[in-house]
């Protein structure tokens, strides 16, 4: 995946030996992808405005993550009304292709944005998902 085109100059101080590029990536309930009927339009539409028909297929992970993308902790509701749940499948499958690790929890009932979920003990185990996921990668102890 390339970010951007090298720049006149580049490398020639510390920043430029620095790794930008996260380690992880952890997404809850997430707009995948902006070109697909299981898009969130609004998201699109807010994000690419007229240019939308000519970015969406372009800037949707589902189709550019590859074996760079890092390792991803994904969950979501089965029945989010907002961000339908085929953005996480989908995007899980993409990195599956490519061999990126990957966690990824389905919950079968909540709202989007549930946040911490404390109103919903269930889904509420996704923070404790992910601090043994940190902890599986040396993250946190």
């Amino acid at each position: 995946m390339t970010y951007r085109e090298p720049i006149e100059g580049e490398g020639t101080d510390d920043v430029d030996r620095i790794d930008f590029l996260p380690d992880a990536c952890v997404l809850c309930y997430p707009v995948i992808t902006l070109s697909e009927s299981h898009r969130h339009k609004k998201s699109a539409s807010n994000l690419l405005g007229e240019r939308e028909g000519e970015l969406a297929a372009k800037l949707s992970l589902d189709r550019i993550a590859d074996e760079k993308t890092p390792r991803t902790f994904l969950w979501h509701t089965a029945n989010d009304e907002l961000v339908p749940v085929l953005n996480s499948l989908r995007y899980a499958e993409r990195l599956r292709e490519f061999g990126v690790p990957f966690e990824m929890h389905i919950f079968p009932d909540g709202r989007h944005g549930l946040g911490l979920a404390a109103e919903n003990p269930h889904v509420a185990a996704w923070t404790e998902l992910l601090r043994k996921w940190l902890i599986s990668y040396g993250w946190m102890e």
